[in-house]
C-alpha cells in the first residue's frame, strides 16, 4: 500500500509509520514541556496573589463579569480585594 503525503509521491507503509511515530513523540515532548511550564506559571501566580496586600480586579463587558467572579472567589478565600 502507498500513501501520498503533502504532494510527495508514493510513501511506503513502513515509512509512514516511522513518520507518525516521530510526530507522536515530538507532540508528546511538546505537551510535557507545556505542562511543566504551565505548572510553574500557576505556582508563581498563586504565590504572588497569596502574598499581595491587596488585589484589584477591573474589566468592561465580559471581562468585567469575569473580574466580578474572580473578586468573589478571592473574597471567599479571605484575600483582601
Amino acid at each position: 500500500m502507498r500513501f501520498i503525503i503533502a504532494g510527495q509521491t508514493g510513501v511506503g507503509t513502513s515509512e509512514l509509520v516511522l513518520r507518525l511515530a516521530k510526530l507522536t513523540e515530538t507532540e508528546e515532548n511538546t505537551l510535557e514541556y507545556i505542562a511543566m511550564a504551565f505548572d510553574d506559571i500557576i505556582f508563581k501566580t498563586v504565590e504572588l496573589l497569596k502574598n499581595a496586600e491587596r488585589i484589584g480586579t477591573c474589566g468592561c463587558g465580559h471581562s468585567g463579569i469575569i473580574c466580578q467572579h474572580a473578586a468573589h472567589l478571592l473574597h471567599g478565600i479571605f484575600l483582601p480585594i
